[in-house]
């Protein structure tokens, strides 16, 4: 019998700046949790926190929300802690709110999305499957439903990852309790 789980999902989110070159992202932290409440989060020390400042949205909302420089990570401390965090599974779904930017920057802490599977893959994860949180959304009927909290006027990687698996449990609920053929579908069991 195979020890490995069939899948486990992980709930993404990161904070980044333009990067220096066209189509490049500068990632400053990322935060994750799984399936079973474990989380992760950290910052690099690596991403330039001077240009992000010229942003007044990064300077305001993210920049205030990061860790001290001295306790801030470099890329490869964070890829071997992602590693280690990730367990042994079948299938790893990573679900996070904009899928294209998270997924981007999440591969990128490995150097490309191709390293990224291999380098899971050499950790014992068969496979990556990138997961978008508004398909359970609009399944479910709730297409706005990933406000951010009135009270909330900042982006924190950790609390945004948090949210995201929030919104996805309760939305997995209706979908299970309103509509199970599409439940089955999207293979939210």
């Amino acid at each position: 019998m195979d020890p490995k789980p069939r899948r486990t999902r992980y709930f993404i989110d990161t904070e980044f700046a333009k990067g220096p070159v066209p189509f490049s992202q500068d990632l400053s932290s990322i935060g994750i949790v799984d399936q079973n409440d474990r989380e992760y989060y950290a910052v690099s020390s690596e991403f330039n926190e001077v240009a992000a400042a010229s942003d007044p949205w990064l300077r305001e909302q993210v920049l205030p929300q990061l860790s001290k420089p001295e306790d801030r990570k470099t890329l490869a401390t964070i890829r071997q802690d992602i590693i280690e965090f990730f367990q042994p599974a079948r299938e790893v779904e990573i679900w996070s709110r904009l899928t294209e930017n998270d997924m981007f920057n999440f591969s990128q802490i490995f150097g490309s999305h191709n390293e990224m599977r291999t380098s899971l893959r050499t950790a014992g994860v068969d496979d990556v499957v990138p997961r978008w949180i508004e398909e359970v959304m609009r399944a479910a009927g709730h297409p706005t439903a990933y406000d951010r909290p009135e009270t909330s006027n900042n982006n924190h990687a950790l609390r945004d990852a948090w949210l995201e698996r929030l919104k996805f449990d309760r939305m997995r609920n209706i979908l299970h309790r309103e509509k199970p053929k599409v439940f089955d579908a999207l293979r939210l069991e």
